[in-house]
């Protein structure tokens, strides 16, 4: 799992990269329940839009991570399908099962990649005054 940080703030604006993680980490005080649960349900449609702008954005960056992904592993393994034809040529006891196999493993590699989803992991609520 590659963690994917997205920070909206009230008006939708996207502060992932204004906003450090770390900033955010010392910021709070302790909140009567009531209180919040009622301060959730009077903004529950804006925090609502607020998510759905963040999934938006969570999912651009999936696709970069997922495009990044497939060529590591299209290039590592790639170079090491070439290694092992180019042995195969000097050596008979490299098997062609064996580069099959390699060439499966690649291809389900690449399609695992491509089938990775977006799971939401945690909301974090920052409230300031």
């Amino acid at each position: 799992p590659t963690p994917i940080r997205i920070l909206i703030d009230q008006h939708c604006s996207d502060l992932t990269g204004q906003v450090e993680h770390d900033r955010l980490m010392d910021t709070g005080q302790s909140v009567e329940v009531a209180q919040l649960s009622g301060f959730l349900s009077s903004q529950r449609s804006q925090i609502e839009k607020m998510l759905g702008i963040a999934e938006e954005r969570a999912k651009e960056s999936m696709g970069s991570l997922v495009e990044t992904s497939c060529k590591a592993m299209l290039k590592r393994q790639g170079s090491e399908l070439k290694r092992l034809i180019r042995l195969q040529e000097v050596n008979p006891n490299i098997k062609e099962e064996e580069i099959d196999r390699l060439r499966e493993w690649i291809q389900a590699s690449y399609d695992h990649i491509l089938e990775s989803r977006l799971k939401l992991d945690a909301v974090r609520l920052v409230i300031t005054s």
